[in-house]
């Protein structure tokens, strides 16, 4: 029965690391009996039996584990014991009175002997067949030592990404954000030509790293808003050959990612030849450069620079058009406009299932009370509804935190130009990082909500006003940064409702509105304050001009792009 049918509903990218499914099946057939065999489901569990780092098989039945792990800790024969390792087996029945076999394996750490991690894996037997009487548990010893060190090799991997993310951060606040808009780009286009998941993996890493060479090209070349010397010019050219060294250095000893430094150093690379480092032209840039290119291209257009104002989706989209088949692959020029036309008429809401790592994300929770709110910055690693948050803020609070004081955790973060919020379970926290679990896309609003750009004045209850720039409005809530503000700040903030004046159309008469707002939440995003603002007691008029203000404005968008496109 084993036959390669086997399918994996998670951890996509971490399956394709280390082709999961050659590997499981290898395993698997070369038991005595596999005939037999009729379905495999395999958990790792971290020590403390909290998280599940990796499943494989049917997710329908990874709640069974947690229960597998105590039953067979208290009935299971404690079959193969040895320094490091201990093996229980339990026969047992399914549903359908099928034969079942449950092997659980402690693997401990050898200095400590303490259970280091845990291997669960549930075997179902064909009913007219007898179980299997003997199984090679050094096997399975083996197999659990393999996926285990593969696994902390895929976490090493983030932990790069995370490390060269807060370096370029350091250079300019805005690069990781790039970095992951690119990534984004490059998987929605890849999607869409349906490469195969293995090169959307190796595309995605490439794209999170293919600016590192940065880090070599001094700030004042990066941020110049007078045109380049021949000097400085030649400096921007030399970092995909940087980005090249860093990743070669990086990923030693991973064979999957063996092209990466090649698709890197090409990313600037023209279907006409005309590109750099090397000139390259058509078929000889690799082809995830080629899609690299595109996805580097549209951020870069879509983003707003000292040096350059960001442009609107249906000038990307022409601008596209204009260099297909001179910057751009022509093939795939034609894709990159179909996806940018569907990213335009289409709800944003994060698919979490796509996207993997994320900069310059932030957790916000209420501790110890509904009164004091706190929020921490960091880079989250995503897998499918569960992530991790690496906090890199150098707070002393962080290292106090109480997991039990803390409620209505949410994070926040931007990707390709739209605000997002999620809520979350916190499931622990330590060593810096939040680890968390259920995470769902936060509507911002329960009527409607979209992009504004513009300013609003805001007075406080201490009639302290300042003007701040709104990023989202709704009908019943708005989202607004500001500069980065003291505790003492935010804590009146919290405690009091804001008076806000809007001004929604300077071409009606009724173009200001004022009302009052109660801040929700606050995060540490882009070096500045973003705050989540819910309105207080607003009458139906002033809610209603403000919808048919966010209606219109959304029309104008779509016959925009009907007419330029």
């Amino acid at each position: 029965m084993i036959d390669g049918g086997f399918t994996l509903n998670n951890n996509m990218f971490l399956g394709a690391y280390f082709d999961i499914t050659a590997f499981f099946d290898t395993f698997f057939c070369s038991l005595s009996g596999s005939e037999h065999i009729k379905d495999v489901n395999i958990a790792f569990f971290d020590s403390n039996f909290e998280r599940i780092s990796y499943q494989y098989g049917e997710s329908k039945l990874m709640p069974d584990f947690i229960g597998d792990i105590k039953k067979v800790r208290d009935k299971a024969e404690l079959v193969k014991t040895e320094s490091f390792t201990d093996v229980f087996r339990m026969l047992d029945v399914n549903e359908n009175r099928e034969p079942l076999e449950r092997v659980l394996l402690f693997v401990k750490n050898p200095l400590y002997k303490e259970a280091l991690y845990i291997c669960s894996i549930r075997i179902e037997y064909l009913s007219d067949q007898p179980v299997l009487e003997e199984l090679n548990y050094n096997h399975f010893e083996q197999f659990c030592y393999n996926m285990q060190s593969v696994i902390l090799n895929y976490d090493k991997l983030f932990l790069i990404v995370d490390s060269y993310s807060e370096m370029l951060s350091a250079k300019d606040h805005l690069m990781p954000y790039h970095l992951t808009n690119v990534a984004n780009w490059c998987v929605r286009i890849s999607e869409k030509i349906e490469l195969s998941t293995i090169e959307r993996n190796v595309l995605y890493i490439s794209a999170l790293l293919h600016d590192i060479g940065k880090l070599f090209v001094p700030d004042y070349v990066l941020n110049k808003v007078e045109p380049l010397t021949h000097d400085e010019y030649y400096r921007i050219k030399r970092h995909p050959i940087k980005s090249e060294e860093l990743v070669k250095g990086s990923f030693y000893g991973m064979s999957l990612y063996k092209d990466i430094p090649l698709i890197v150093r090409s990313h600037h690379e023209h279907y006409d030849g005309k590109g750099y480092p090397d000139g390259l032209k058509e078929e000889e840039i690799p082809f995830l450069s080629r899609i690299l290119t595109i996805g580097d291209g549209i951020d870069a257009m879509l983003s707003k620079r000292v040096y350059k104002e960001a442009l609107e989706m249906h000038d990307v989209i022409k601008e596209i058009k204009k260099c297909s088949g001179t910057q751009y692959d022509p093939l795939l020029a034609e894709v990159a406009v179909e996806v940018l036309e569907e990213f335009s008429n289409s709800k944003k809401f994060l698919e979490l299932s796509r996207t993997k790592f994320i900069s310059n994300a932030s957790i916000c929770f209420y501790y110890e009370n509904y009164y004091r709110l706190v929020s921490f910055k960091g880079n989250l690693i995503l897998d499918e509804e569960n992530g991790t948050l690496q906090i890199h803020d150098h707070d002393p609070i962080v290292g106090k935190l109480d997991i039990s004081k803390m409620y209505r955790a949410t994070i926040s973060f931007f990707e390709s130009m739209e605000f997002y919020e999620l809520t979350t379970d916190i499931e622990r926290f330590g060593d810096q990082k939040f680890y968390l679990t259920n995470l769902k896309n936060l509507p911002t609003d329960k009527y409607f909500s979209l992009n504004w750009s513009g300013k609003i004045t805001m007075t406080d209850e201490q009639n302290k006003a300042s003007i701040v720039d709104v990023i989202k409005l709704g009908g019943n809530s708005i989202v607004f940064e500001a500069e980065r503000v003291r505790h003492s700040e935010l804590d009146s903030l919290f405690n009091g409702c804001l008076n806000l004046k809007l001004s929604l159309d300077e071409k009606s008469d009724e173009r200001d509105v004022k009302l009052k707002a109660r801040v929700l939440k606050h995060y540490q995003l882009n070096n500045k304050e973003i705050f989540v603002a819910k309105f207080v007691d607003v009458c139906s008029s002033d809610r209603d001009l403000i919808l048919r203000m966010l209606f219109r404005k959304q029309m104008e968008n779509v016959n925009s792009m009907k007419r330029r496109t």
